[in-house]
């Protein structure tokens, strides 16, 4: 049936509007999944830009 190819592709039923709304849903999710890990990514350059600048200075730093 068309419900069941529908389902088979990933949607969830052979509605057309409810199959956009999945789409778009899942299509958001992804893209603050990215935001996330870009937002994770620049704190831990900026971190470690951070630890090199102290350690060129001399300074000692503790990792626990």
């Amino acid at each position: 049936t068309k419900t069941q190819i529908g389902r088979a592709l990933g949607f969830a039923d052979a509605n057309p509007v409810r199959n956009a709304l999945y789409v778009m849903t899942k299509q958001r999710i992804i893209v603050q999944e990215h935001d996330r890990a870009a937002k994770i990514s620049k704190t831990i350059y900026r971190l470690s830009v951070q630890v090199a600048e102290r350690l060129q200075k001399g300074e000692v730093i503790s990792l626990d």
